[in-house]
């Protein structure tokens, strides 16, 4: 039942981080599970390795290689009670490639032991794979920066940003997915400016408007004159008309223009 419980505390995560978990949060949990095993106080140690599970995706430095060691040799023991053979010699073969002169203490095993026997048979290889490049800074896997993920025992995997802040943290095993990058933010999309070119239209029209008038005026003045006779009598007319008509639609889509660039907001 206890095993179980461990194994499943294993693969948990913390959702939200309102406090960075330090080094000695680490290490202190890490200890306490490792006297905790030595003494044979299985619930101690549940709750020693409860800490340290919890505290890895909230860490806020990054991991050595041999606190990496030592929580994969934890990891290892706690399958090892959950009499998951298979999965402890996984975690003990990362342990073993990140610290092959490791000597396994006989506090926690003796020679002849199951857990001992398990350490001695795990095998420090493994398969890798290359894992993304991040958007920024680098990934580390067990305390190295390299994006060699090995693919056949567990892991711990952190992304560390360009100023070298921990960004993501994850004990991962074989079967656990790699942490999402997030997504690029878009910049706010902004709105056209709209009340400027309104005004200079509104202005533009206006003017325009008063122009053509002022040809309407002007042909008007002509058709009035001494020069006007039967032969160009209904060109002129038809003229000072017509300016007087585009004078009165473009002076109106001045003024509009103008009024709709007063009122629009921006």
């Amino acid at each position: 039942m206890i095993g179980s419980l461990l194994i499943a505390l294993g693969v948990a995560r913390a959702a939200d981080c309102e406090v960075q978990t330090t080094r000695d949060d680490l290490e202190g949990a890490l200890q306490r599970a490792s006297a905790a095993y030595e003494g044979l106080d299985l619930k101690a140690f549940e709750v020693g390795l409860d800490d340290a599970r919890r505290a890895v995706p909230c860490l806020g430095w990054a991991v050595s290689p041999s606190v990496a060691a030592q929580l994969h040799r934890m990891e290892a023991l706690a399958a090892f009670v959950a009499s998951d053979g298979e999965q402890a010699k996984r975690a003990f073969g990362s342990a073993r490639r990140i610290e092959p002169d490791f000597v396994f203490p006989d506090a926690w095993a003796p020679e002849g032991n199951p857990a001992r026997n398990l350490y001695d048979e795990a095998s420090p290889d493994s398969a890798v794979e290359a894992a993304p490049v991040p958007p920024s800074g680098a990934v580390r896997f067990d305390g190295r920066p390299t994006r060699d993920r090995p693919t056949e025992q567990p892991t711990v995997y952190q992304w560390l940003g360009a100023a070298g802040e921990v960004r993501t943290s994850r004990y991962l095993w074989p079967s656990d997915p790699l942490p999402a990058f997030p997504a690029p933010i878009e910049p706010p999309r902004t709105k056209p400016k709209l009340r400027t070119p309104l005004l200079v239209a509104g202005g533009v029209g206006v003017l325009s408007g008063a122009g053509l008038l002022a040809g309407a005026a002007a042909s008007r003045s002509a058709y009035d004159g001494a020069n006007t006779t039967v032969d160009n009598v209904d060109a002129r007319r038809s003229l000072t008309n017509g300016l007087v008509v585009c004078s009165g639609v473009t002076f109106a889509l001045g003024v509009g223009a103008g009024v709709a660039g007063i009122a629009v907001q921006e």
